[in-house]
């Protein structure tokens, strides 16, 4: 099975909370333990807006607190909210000035980790948790976001561990059973990790993704039936989450319901209009970028492994004005003899090396200028040699690579994005990583067999898509013409849209427009383009 992960990430916001005097005891949060005994008016007031999501208007006022009456909590607080405005350095330097102020602060060290990691120095977040945890272990926050550190390098015995801890200390917190079932999942533990995602979406009803993995897990243990309904359970909550459509898609094609199945495409090829709004954005959307050729007789070599040579030099393709967006998930095999390899992170229980060593790494880059941007991607491919298996020859590497770039403010020109995902952050929490990509890029590779071969076209489409090979996605879309045209016609320009090519998808959408003029999701796709 190819390894996925996902680094989930407990910021300090929870948003289960409720004014009125509950009538059972209510989890205290992150929020809660930082704002005890503050009297500063500018810090409440901060916070206030921070519950409400209004995180520049928040750092204007703990900007105020902090030069009225600096202390940790205030450092700590405007922190956060340059965080969530995409200002991760910015929120960086506001951890340290914290920890200046207090350097026993627990929740500096939280903040910072968190914020290391989000830059893809899981080495770095991984100190800064346990720092945490040495000055107050019963953190159950920062037990699950060292375990999810583990998560990310593969190590899941150590993972394991601390997500028993956060559990012990709080046992309800749908967090902490979501992140468990993944790590069993990861274990092809199907049956346990459904058991955990089921636990979650029990305690949260607004909670979308365990009802999405329980079907993934209910679908590997060859429960379709209870798959498909978990599916259209996850497309109820989040009609905008075009994999979870795509998963009932295939179910229903392999029950021969094909109506229905073409119905969920559909409905996953539509486009939305490009928000040009400042902050952290919960997944990833490809438009407004024509990558600039790189030549192929270039010579990178910075690296031992070869394959990071070719990665490096995909990654620095994108414009360095742009937000970029890159994970890698690595499945590294013994050629003859496994051999031990001393881990790199720091304090991790001991265990033994399976057969096959999964790692992985997740970074985002600010925009930056060229120079910068190189340094930067030079230096998480670096981290990652180092860390993992991938300089050592006496092992086989496969590497699963994927990539994506959001324009910056200066991209005025971009009218239309294609979302592969649309769903609310209801839990106060940052996923960080694209575990669902990995599923997909799996079942690309073993293949999708359907009896109705132009729904499957449609289908093998709407997957390329998805995970944003436009090329492959176009080929599969074309061949579904004859029977589906309309659908060919909306995944062909969602395909564009996707590489930033709006001029062309307007034209086929326009052309569709013509065929069928009485199809709705045409006519709206291509509204947006033409705002």
């Amino acid at each position: 099975m190819r390894f996925f992960k996902t680094l989930i990430l407990f910021l300090f916001i929870s948003h289960d909370f409720s004014f009125a005097v509950p009538s059972e005891p209510v989890r205290e949060t992150f929020f809660d333990r930082l704002m005890k005994n503050q009297a500063d008016t500018e810090l409440i007031k901060g916070a206030s807006l921070m519950e409400r999501g209004l995180y520049r208007q928040a750092a204007v006022e703990f900007a105020k607190s902090c030069d009225k009456n600096p202390s940790a909590a205030a450092y700590s607080m405007y922190g956060a909210s340059l965080y969530w405005l995409g200002d991760i350095d910015g929120a960086l330097r506001q951890y340290e000035k914290a920890l200046q102020k207090d350097p026993n602060s627990a929740p500096a060290y939280q903040l910072k980790g968190i914020a290391l990691a989000r830059k893809g120095d899981t080495e770095g977040a991984l100190e800064n948790f346990l720092k945490t945890l040495s000055l107050d272990p019963s953190r159950a926050d920062a037990n699950m976001n060292a375990g999810s550190v583990y998560f990310s390098g593969g190590l899941m015995a150590s993972a394991l561990s601390y997500m028993k801890k956060a559990l012990k200390l709080d046992p309800f917190n749908p967090l902490y059973l979501h992140q468990t079932g993944l790590i069993y999942f990861y274990l092809e533990r199907y049956s346990e990790a459904a058991d955990f995602f089921d636990k979650a979406a029990r305690k949260s009803f607004d909670y979308q993704e365990p009802i999405l993995w329980l079907g993934l897990s209910s679908e590997r243990m060859g429960e379709e039936k209870e798959a498909l309904k978990n599916y259209l359970k996850a497309v109820s909550m989040a009609p905008g989450d075009f994999f979870a459509r795509y998963k009932a898609a295939y179910i229903l094609l392999k029950q021969k319901k094909e109506k229905e199945a073409v119905f969920q495409i559909k409905q996953s090829l539509r486009i939305r209009p490009y928000e040009k709004g400042e902050g952290l954005s919960l997944f990833v959307s490809y438009g407004g970028n024509q990558n600039k050729s790189v030549s192929e007789t270039q010579t990178v070599e910075k690296f031992s492994n070869p394959t990071l040579d070719q990665i490096y030099k995909n990654l620095i393709k994108a414009p360095a004005s742009d937000k970029l967006f890159f994970s890698l998930d690595i499945i590294s095999s013994p050629k003859t003899v496994l051999k031990k390899k001393e881990e790199s992170f720091k304090n991790n229980l001991s265990q033994k090396d399976p057969k096959r060593r999964y790692s992985g790494r997740s970074a985002q880059l600010d925009p930056s200028s060229e120079k910068e941007r190189e340094k930067a991607v030079y230096e998480v491919l670096s981290s990652l040699e180092k860390e993992t298996l991938l300089g050592d020859s006496s092992y086989d590497h496969k590497i699963n690579f994927y990539m994506s770039s959001s324009p910056s403010k200066s991209s005025s020109d971009i009218k239309a994005v294609y979302s592969p995902r649309e769903i609310k952050n209801t839990m106060g929490l940052w996923v960080y990583g694209n575990n669902w990509v990995d599923v997909l890029a799996e079942e690309n590779e073993s293949g999708r067999n359907c009896a109705q071969i132009h729904a499957c076209m449609l289908l093998n489409g709407l997957a390329y898509l998805l995970i944003g090979e436009a090329d492959k996605s176009q080929e599969f879309f074309l061949k579904a013409f004859d029977k589906y045209p309309v659908e060919s016609v909306l995944g062909r320009a969602a395909a564009y849209v996707s590489q930033g090519r709006e001029d062309e998808a307007v034209s086929i959408l326009t052309e569709g427009k013509k065929l069928f003029p009485k199809d709705k999701i045409i006519e709206e796709n291509l509204s947006w383009l033409k705002k």
